[in-house]
């Protein structure tokens, strides 16, 4: 639960811990952590990779059909 903001900058303080809830310093403002997840997702190579392979695939079925 987040009722204030930290005097020193704009960040929402927790309620139940009293420190910027954006820390995730205990379980009631863990959940509000609003960055992705740290080491999580497919990095940018291989999106772009997985994009290419779509356009071409994309390509010989145009060609082909």
């Amino acid at each position: 639960m987040v009722d204030a903001y930290d005097r020193g900058a704009l960040r929402p303080v927790c309620a139940a811990c009293n420190r910027p809830a954006d820390e995730g310093s205990c379980p009631t403002c863990r959940g509000y952590r609003t960055g992705p997840p740290e080491g999580g997702g497919p990095s940018g190579s291989v999106l772009l990779a997985v994009a290419a392979g779509l356009l071409a695939l994309w390509v010989v079925l145009l060609l082909v059909g």
